[in-house]
């Protein structure tokens, strides 16, 4: 890997807020914090931790004040420490075609250009994450001395990306609140993209694209999550031949963050009690179809990856799930998500997710597989826009192709309906596989409740494999990078 000795990248993670502009200002000491031990770091914004680890006074030390209430954790200020408020963990995203492997980087030294610095990195190269106060001679850590210092891959050549993450400790979300910053006489003039994702690459909850310079650019990233999912915040520079290490700042806070208000499942099929809808407003049915030959309901079985816990396995022909009591709300913005890992294919259309018919009111969406292909069709009331097939003179519906199907293999699929651009994006594996065009005036809502692994009004559950992650939110998120 090429390091370029005149660029650097840092990125800063440090206190909360619950405003879109911070209600701070640096200083050259800790204005008032209790000594650590240790001086400060030297650098003329203070904004993380003095050389040592914690303040006298707590464990966070993210500027003049602390970090505010309600800041559940501190990149920089915990970083690399035990029994931190939030367990930080290091890793590249190696960019799997899922998205679903984040191997652990490992702490040691690291030659970036002319200098060594401590810290996590993946064979003593790029990625790296590490903290510029426990390097404060290193010039790629020049003025930006309360900043993590990350580097990216960004010839794709498999090292991949850095990656923080943490665990979220309850139902609801977060805020990702952070900095980026260019050290002292090393702007790179290369392009950074900040997202946060939850369990894998492809759950993407919010991004934003930074061109640093030494002036910090501030970044505010909502993340929805329920509880035991891994919180994945990753820097990746999408720009230039050669590795330009940036500051990073990042704190974690409960202000201002999504509720569950705009969640209307969420099912990770995870714990004792796996069909537990965590966003409390369906009751999820474990079911035979009568028609089908199975004889067994469907049980849990391994996920998508150790994040996600235990899957729903669909293991025998006739078996499904359905959601009660009434059908799901889709009105307005909305994005739905799972993951599946289809066993075998089948002679017929096999649903992953169906609330789609021509009944009355016309609405709702399906997911299905046939043969090496996936789709997805939505119903609606017929309107002056082009149907794929007609159907009824009061029905239209329009379906799409996303795609070869591959057969044991976990796939994450996407839709993402924005009123305001009148159409419903689709993507597999965080990559877009097809557009609907749909009137954002029209209300999607159908007459029927959510099915998983068979269609609603027809077709007997041919669904072979195993279901994870279902979430539906009344909120467009991101279809793809």
């Amino acid at each position: 890997m090429r390091v370029a000795a005149c660029v650097a990248v840092a990125v800063v993670l440090a206190g909360c807020s619950a405003i879109s502009r911070f209600d701070f200002t640096f200083s050259d000491s800790d204005a008032g914090e209790p000594a650590d031990g240790g001086p400060d770091a030297g650098g003329a914004r203070d904004a993380g931790p003095d050389a040592g680890a914690t303040d006298a006074g707590g464990p966070l030390d993210a500027g003049p004040g602390g970090c505010p209430s309600p800041c559940e954790g501190d990149a920089v200020a915990d970083f690399g420490r035990t029994g931190a408020p939030l367990d930080w963990r290091y890793h590249r995203d190696d960019l799997s075609p899922a998205g679903l492997s984040y191997p652990e980087l490992t702490m040691g030294d690291v030659r970036l250009g002319g200098d060594t610095l401590n810290g996590f990195a993946f064979n003593d190269d790029v990625p790296l994450i590490a903290r510029c106060a426990d390097n404060a001679a290193a010039a790629p850590c020049a003025g930006i001395a309360g900043y993590l210092l990350v580097a990216s891959d960004p010839d794709d050549t498999g090292r991949g990306h850095p990656t923080l993450s943490f665990e979220a400790g309850s139902d609801g979300g977060v805020r990702v609140q952070g900095r980026l910053r260019s050290p002292d006489g090393m702007v790179s003039g290369e392009t950074y993209r900040v997202f946060v994702s939850r369990n894998a690459r492809p759950d993407i909850a919010s991004s934003v694209e930074i061109v640093p310079g030494t002036t910090p650019t501030e970044f505010d990233l909502p993340v929805d999550t329920l509880m035991g999912d891994r919180v994945l915040i990753t820097v990746e520079q999408t720009s230039g031949p050669t590795a330009a290490p940036v500051g990073l700042q990042a704190w974690v806070t409960r202000a201002g963050a999504p509720t569950l208000d705009r969640c209307q499942i969420g099912l990770r099929f995870d714990g004792t009690t796996p069909l537990d809808d965590r966003c409390q407003r369906f009751t999820v049915e474990n079911r035979v179809d009568g028609i089908g030959p199975a004889t067994q309901l469907s049980r849990s079985a391994p996920g998508a990856n150790s994040w996600l816990g235990t899957s729903q396995e669909l293991f025998e022909l006739g078996q499904w799930l359905r959601a009660s009591p009434a059908p799901v709300d889709h009105s307005g913005d909305w994005t739905l998500s799972l993951w599946a890992n289809a066993s075998t294919d089948s002679r017929f259309d096999h649903s992953l997710y169906a609330d789609s018919s021509f009944d009355t009111p016309p609405g709702g969406i399906s997911i299905w597989l046939d043969g090496s292909q996936a789709w997805a069709r939505v119903h609606h009331t017929r309107d002056s826009s082009t149907c794929n097939d007609a159907g009824r003179p009061d029905v239209c519906v329009v379906f799409t192709a996303l795609g070869p199907v591959s057969y044991g293999e976990w796939h994450y699929y996407r839709a993402v309906r924005r009123a305001a651009d009148n159409e419903i994006v689709l993507c597999v594996d965080g990559v877009q596989r097809g557009r609907l065009a749909v009137s954002g005036a029209l209300d999607l809502t159908g007459p029927y409740r959510p099915s998983l692994g068979r269609n609603v009004d027809f077709n007997p559950a041919y669904y072979q494999g195993r279901l994870d992650d279902l979430r539906i939110y009344d909120a467009a998120l991101p279809c793809e990078l």
